[in-house]
């Protein structure tokens, strides 16, 4: 068996990937013109497989799984070992979306009316997907992104795996919920907490941990798990965005707008939104919002 490759972050190492990271999700094409001997593999995030040609045998603990053409797979972070692959007229080729937990927390958040978690559900270690054409178109039309000379963005990532998580949600809604709640109920904060925080402004990381009734090295260590980043820095992201919809659609001067959004300093606020946009706010709302460019 070869060396173990923990994915995404040893894509790089394997031949025939063409992969592009985002935010929270890493999206690759892998194409391979032979067999292979078995890998052992940790997938550090949470895998959509679609494959387009060929075949994949992927070994768990429990049982081993042959995913033909247009299948599509759902695998939750963990160790797996997957087999050789066949290939069809000369080639295997298959699609690999890897998201982190925030990732889909958002999404669930977003259509929270469609769950009903607090049911007892089998607990699915894949989800699994066959003989669905719509599924297929959705993967498919990826394919223009990896041509060359052409760019993927991350809002258009996000939209197309937004589509294909609504139609699952919406056409196989018993099934991957019960894939979804098994990855839900790893974490030590309940899903009530996570849409918590999604939708309610905290002023302080402090304020989260007290609403959470765990301490702050505990809050922090267990919200990391599930928002893939510390507290303090989510927190501070959540303020630049509403920061930035507020500098674009009111017509609030950057003092009220750092107030407004609870930075502790003016200046502060100003450092970290040309950091994180690459102008000051100033400039952003000048160049955005209408009501600044009608004065020009």
């Amino acid at each position: 068996m070869s060396e173990i490759l923990s994915l995404p972050r040893d894509l790089k190492q394997l031949k025939g990937v063409n992969y592009r990271n985002f935010k929270s999700c890493t999206f690759a094409k892998y194409t391979q013109i032979n067999t292979s001997h078995s890998s052992f593999v940790n997938v550090e995030s949470h895998l959509l497989t679609f494959v387009r040609k060929g075949y994949k045998i992927l070994h768990t603990a429990s049982k081993d799984y042959r995913i033909d053409s247009y299948e599509t797979l759902f695998l939750k972070a963990g160790n797996y070992t997957l087999s050789n692959v066949g290939l069809s007229s000369g080639v295997y080729e298959a699609y690999l979306f890897f998201f982190d937990n925030a990732f889909l927390i958002e999404l669930i958040y977003k259509y929270k009316d469609f769950f009903k978690l607090e049911q007892k559900m089998q607990d699915y270690e894949i989800f699994w997907v066959k003989n669905d054409k719509i599924l297929q178109g959705i993967l498919e039309s990826f394919t223009p992104h990896f041509e060359e000379n052409t760019q993927i963005l991350d809002p258009i990532v996000s939209l197309k795996f937004e589509e294909i998580f609504l139609h699952l949600l919406l056409n196989k809604n018993t099934y991957f919920i019960s894939f979804l709640a098994g990855i839900l109920k790893e974490f030590r904060l309940d899903l009530s907490l996570l849409f918590e925080y999604c939708g309610r402004e905290f002023l302080s990381v402090n304020e989260m941990a007290d609403f959470a009734k765990l301490d702050l090295a505990t809050f922090s260590k267990e919200f990391k798990k599930c928002f893939s980043q510390n507290p303090k820095k989510w927190l501070d992201e959540k303020r630049l965005q509403k920061a930035k919809i507020l500098l674009e659609f009111s017509k609030k001067n950057v003092n009220e707008v750092a107030n407004e959004c609870a930075f502790s300093s003016v200046a502060w606020f100003i450092e970290r939104f040309k950091e994180r946009y690459g102008k000051s706010p100033k400039q952003y709302q000048k160049s955005k919002n209408l009501y600044f460019l009608s004065k020009n």
